[in-house]
């Protein structure tokens, strides 16, 4: 179960990152069955900015850019594998990016996000941030933050942009089989704590 001061927590730390301020327009793309439609759809509220819903597929890079321009859309959140698909769309010319400048922020979640694709999509969207976000649905959905644009072009991050560091109120820990901290550098499990972890959990196998 996630009680109401978790969800609270997260959507304060958006509010923290600066990731939406009140003449926003925030795209909701997200199914409802998928928990990333919660952030889409209650985030907005607590900074007064607007929500465009859509029932266009993501995938549909041409009604999707459409809706983007006509609504004036300035945050939109995709998985990376529709950023790549998107990317490699505005290359071959089969989606307008024109279409697309509207965006100031594009998050990105749900799965690996490789530096090349943020790479490619900065190419046209040169004024647009984009944001790495994790977060298990266990976590109260979001549990780190990373400004991919800022390190996308750094050697070390060719294979993959990092999950960043942990948001508030929130604790990450590297351990090895033995629940012992491992060195850094060192491969491990990531343990997350903090106040948005499920209840429920604690000696429970």
């Amino acid at each position: 179960m996630i009680d109401h001061a978790a969800f609270m927590n997260i959507y304060l730390s958006n509010v923290s990152f600066g990731l939406s301020v009140e003449s926003d327009v925030v795209l909701q793309t997200a199914a409802c069955t998928f928990d990333g439609h919660i952030m889409e759809n209650l985030s907005p509220t607590l900074t007064g900015a607007s929500l465009t819903c859509s029932s266009v597929s993501a995938m549909d890079f041409i009604s999707f850019g459409e809706l983007i321009h006509r609504r004036g859309v300035t945050i939109a959140a995709f998985t990376p594998a529709v950023g790549r698909a998107l990317g490699e769309a505005f290359e071959s010319g089969t989606a307008s990016y024109l279409m697309y400048q509207s965006l100031r922020l594009f998050i990105s979640g749900g799965e690996e996000l490789k530096g090349v694709v943020i790479r490619t999509l900065r190419r046209f969207l040169t004024h647009c941030k984009f944001a790495n976000m994790y977060g298990p649905a266990e976590c109260a959905i979001l549990s780190s933050f990373q400004w991919a644009h800022l390190c996308c072009d750094q050697p070390e991050f060719n294979d993959a942009i990092p999950i960043g560091y942990p948001c508030k109120n929130y604790s990450f820990y590297v351990v090895d089989s033995h629940l012992s901290l491992v060195s850094p550098g060192e491969v491990g499990e990531l343990l997350i704590g903090g106040a948005g972890l499920f209840r429920g959990y604690w000696n429970r196998h």
